[in-house]
């Protein structure tokens, strides 16, 4: 897990435009809100670590492979999705085979949750600023028989 961590760090400073703050911010984030979700699974179970961080940066590595894909180095839009499988595969067969009572699952999970909701946000705001957002119009009406005209050459 700890060999993932400077890849999707590198991949999530470079692709969210608040780079390092936002990275930062997403990684500090998880970690507090994935300490919280497992102080209210298991309140009188101790929790050690900063994992929680680790995979919020996972679950904003997801968002950005999924919403800035066209803009992504394309060695990494082919590498991410393989990598981040993988550690996930590895992580939920690890629960599945060796479950431990030490680690704190529902830490991870909802550290995850917690990047993924605040790349959503950042790349939210992103666009309304950049003006990169642009509002669905809704579908103009289209006229069939002007299409049909054009279809038997009047």
């Amino acid at each position: 897990m700890t060999k993932l961590v400077p890849f999707t760090g590198c991949v999530f400073n470079c692709y969210i435009p608040g780079g390092f703050w936002d990275t930062g911010l997403v990684y500090t984030a998880a970690v507090v809100l994935g300490g919280l979700g497992h102080s209210l699974i298991w309140p009188f179970k101790g929790l050690i670590g900063c994992s929680p961080g680790v995979y919020g940066m996972i679950g904003g590595c997801w968002i950005v492979w999924i919403f800035h894909n066209s803009r992504l180095h394309p060695l990494i839009a082919f590498v991410l999705p393989f990598a981040l499988c993988a550690q996930m595969a590895g992580d939920v067969a690890a629960y599945l085979l060796f479950y431990t009572s030490s680690i704190g699952y529902a830490s991870h999970f909802f550290g995850f949750c917690t990047g993924v909701t605040l790349a959503l946000a950042l790349l939210c705001f992103e666009y309304k600023e950049t003006g990169l957002y642009q509002p669905i119009a809704p579908p103009t009406p289209v006229s069939y028989t002007h299409l049909r005209a054009h279809e038997t050459g009047r």
